[in-house]
């Protein structure tokens, strides 16, 4: 069984959950900002379906910061006095677990139909992506909801490092899939064109950087939980990795006209790349 989370020290406990909240609103701001660009600039070709998708992450996203909000003002402020029931049974933090994991799954969903795409229907690696999105997503969700349910914090430490640790397992492996098949499939497409290979490299660097700092958000999240449970320091990693990626979806919406303009050429190569 976990170790009970040491409450009395306050800097990997409440101190983390403060910094991952703080660092998570500094990429929201970005990701508001994107989301502006978008429907402003670059939503002009696109179809309703895909506009109501990106204001449907923002809200989502919106809502998970306001959730993490919320825990971590009820554990600072509200109930200081007794945290580790605010901590375990608060309605919200099983909340701000489950809708983040929602949007999650749906970038990398969207990510898969890419890999698709630029892959000429290729199944294998989509089909990866997606049920390791749905697996994780599930152990998030049996992470969440029994806490809303139990008062004991010994049985809720129970769902803490089996099936959170399972939920990053799944993510890390998704992420990487996402990695791999981004730039294994554009690595295929280079040909004997200046232009086409600079703007395929261009892909491939933005693909391999955004997986990175994925994985890396999720493997130390799952790293933390493992060897420091007594801490909260695993989950300052899940919230600000949440807002990266829609960071990154809104980023690969933003730099389609770009991406068409280095690949405007007959053959219809900038149109099977660039195009959700």
């Amino acid at each position: 069984m976990a170790a009970l989370p040491d409450i009395s020290k306050l800097d990997d406990t409440i101190g983390a959950v403060l910094l991952g909240i703080v660092l998570s609103a500094m990429v929201y701001g970005a990701n508001v900002w994107q989301a502006f660009s978008y429907y402003t600039k670059y939503s002009l070709r696109d179809g309703l379906m895909l506009k109501s998708f990106v204001a449907l992450l923002l809200a989502a996203d919106t809502l998970s910061l306001a959730l993490g909000s919320h825990v971590d003002y009820t554990m600072i402020v509200t109930d200081f006095d007794n945290i580790g029931r605010n901590l375990y049974y608060l309605w919200s933090y099983g909340a701000a677990v489950i809708l983040p994991s929602a949007v999650n799954a749906s970038v990398r969903n969207f990510f898969a139909h890419r890999i698709y795409t630029v892959s000429q229907r290729t199944m294998c690696i989509p089909i990866v992506i997606v049920l390791s999105s749905i697996i994780s997503f599930i152990f998030a969700i049996v992470y969440s909801i029994p806490r809303l349910q139990r008062d004991h914090i010994v049985d809720d430490t129970v769902y803490q490092a089996r099936y959170m640790v399972a939920c990053f397992a799944f993510q890390a492996l998704c992420d990487t899939s996402i990695t791999f098949g981004m730039i294994f499939y554009l690595s295929k497409r280079r040909g004997n064109f200046r232009r086409t290979n600079s703007a395929l490299n261009m892909l491939i660097f933005y693909s391999f950087n955004c997986g990175v700092i994925s994985v890396f958000c999720v493997t130390m999240g799952m790293i933390c939980l493992i060897e420091l449970p007594r801490t909260l320091i695993w989950t300052a990693f899940p919230l600000s990795q949440t807002k990266l990626y829609f960071c990154s979806f809104m980023a690969i919406l933003n730099s389609r006209d770009h991406v068409r303009g280095l690949l405007h050429r007959p053959d219809g190569l900038a149109a099977s790349i660039s195009h959700p």
